[in-house]
């Protein structure tokens, strides 16, 4: 992906229980504050004489802003990138003559978004990030409210 896109992942190390990861406050620790799991592997650590610090468990991130460059890069891409330019400009004359919109085909309809479009917190050039998380077990006895 690197390659075709030039966006890079970042790799980090966790814990290998995944209790957390080695960042900010805890990105110096060399054991786990929840389970007490070495960060380490052991064995590569001791045979090279303390040299391989090579971690028992890593995830991996794509940044955003990169990602959202690259959609740039094709016209096509670039294309569906302005759907929210073209949504907005739409609602936003519909609702010049009319109260409420007749009908609602996806979020950008919402009460929440037309106010923001309508009062200028998002404006014709602005990238809109969104993402959902139903479903996401936050407890490990799902236990969760959320």
């Amino acid at each position: 992906m690197a390659n075709l896109t030039s966006v890079e992942s970042l790799v980090h190390h966790m814990c290998i229980n995944s209790c957390l990861a080695y960042t900010g406050p805890f990105r110096d620790l060399e054991a786990c504050p929840v389970c007490s799991e070495l960060r380490y592997d052991q064995f590569q650590l001791q045979s090279s004489s303390g040299q391989e610090r090579i971690s028992c468990q890593e995830f991996y991130t794509i940044p955003i802003g990169p990602q959202l460059q690259a959609l740039y890069w094709s016209s096509e891409s670039a294309s569906h990138v302005h759907y929210l330019r073209e949504e907005r400009s739409r609602v936003l004359s519909e609702l010049e003559y009319v109260d409420c919109l007749d009908q609602y085909s996806d979020i950008l309809y919402g009460t929440d978004m037309i106010r923001a479009f309508q009062d200028g917190r998002i404006d014709e050039d602005d990238i809109i990030l969104m993402f959902s998380i139903d479903g996401a077990q936050l407890y490990a006895m799902k236990t969760s409210a959320c």
